[in-house]
């Protein structure tokens, strides 16, 4: 097992990265897209959830 982590699919500790997801709610505007998009339709941002990259709320960004 690799080291512990937190994912954001099921919550419990697996020791594994979990797979990247496509999200409904844009991670960049909070827009809610179609079911099935890729990209956001408001700000063309992906709607790719990637597990291994930390996301912050819009006003956090630098």
């Amino acid at each position: 097992m690799g080291e512990c982590h937190y994912c954001f699919n099921c919550g419990r500790c697996r020791g594994e990265t979990p797979p990247a997801v496509y999200a409904r709610t844009c991670p960049a505007c909070l827009f809610k897209n179609e079911a099935g998009s890729k990209a956001c339709a408001k700000c063309g941002e992906s709607l790719l959830m990637d597990p291994t990259r930390v996301y912050r709320k819009p006003s956090q960004r630098a």
